[in-house]
């Protein structure tokens, strides 16, 4: 086994337990009676035994297991970004693009559109919808009356967990198809580490690192029209 192989292996088997911290940090944390912690704890796991599992079957299945995990991610950021989001319309219209993505997917399966490495169509289309939803999310976020520093509302910090995982991978995901085998197994891994790092924010965050409860905001409180970006 050459040194590439085992730093693919190594990277591999972090980023699957990296996942099992996410219900890890629920079974630590004193925000168990929130049900979003319950659903992306259950995400953490089943996208555990997704990897784990993943080259445990015959290559036939790879389309398979490609566009269900694509599904299944872009399903867990939606629903993130459809639960913090207040404003009714906004929240009608992320449940119509992901209606009109799943129909997207289904039809890109059925078409038989040929996925060489990865499905980098539907990736791509994925990682603009969930920037969409990050756009409508800032601005819901700075329209209101902010009364705390940014850094102590948990929804941005797993926001940007997906923005910095999202977007540091976005070229290679797009791209991979082009690359040759060599240059894919050389430096595939390497996507995992903003991967990890989207874990290990979320993990923080169920663990209660900022409070949950910093997320309700006194109605009765006043603050001011500008929102606090002091991050010192």
């Amino acid at each position: 086994m050459d040194k590439i192989q085992i730093i693919e292996k190594l990277f591999k088997y972090i980023l699957e337990y990296s996942y099992l911290l996410l219900p890890i940090s629920l079974l630590l944390s004193k925000q168990k009676k929130y049900t979003f912690f319950w659903i992306l704890s259950s995400s953490g796991i089943l996208i555990y035994i997704f990897l784990h599992f993943f080259y445990s079957f015959p290559i036939s299945f790879r389309r398979i297991q490609l566009t269900t995990f694509t599904l299944l991610e872009y399903s867990l950021f939606a629903y993130i970004f459809w639960y913090f989001t207040n404003n009714k319309s906004s929240r009608n219209l992320i449940l119509f693009l992901s209606i009109l993505f799943t129909s997207f997917q289904v039809i890109f399966f059925i078409a038989g559109s040929k996925i060489i490495k990865l499905d980098s169509v539907p990736i791509a289309i994925e990682t603009f919808l969930i920037f969409f939803y990050i756009i409508l999310y800032f601005r819901q976020f700075f329209k209101n009356n902010i009364n705390k520093n940014v850094y102590e509302y948990p929804s941005f910090w797993i926001v940007v967990g997906i923005l910095f995982y999202l977007g540091t991978g976005f070229f290679f995901n797009l791209l991979v198809n082009h690359v040759t085998e060599e240059q894919f197994h050389n430096y595939w891994h390497y996507t995992f580490i903003p991967e990890i790092i989207k874990n290990l924010i979320f993990a923080s965050v169920i663990l209660g690192f900022p409070s949950y409860m910093n997320e309700y905001t006194n109605p009765k409180i006043k603050g001011s029209d500008i929102p606090n970006l002091d991050m010192i």
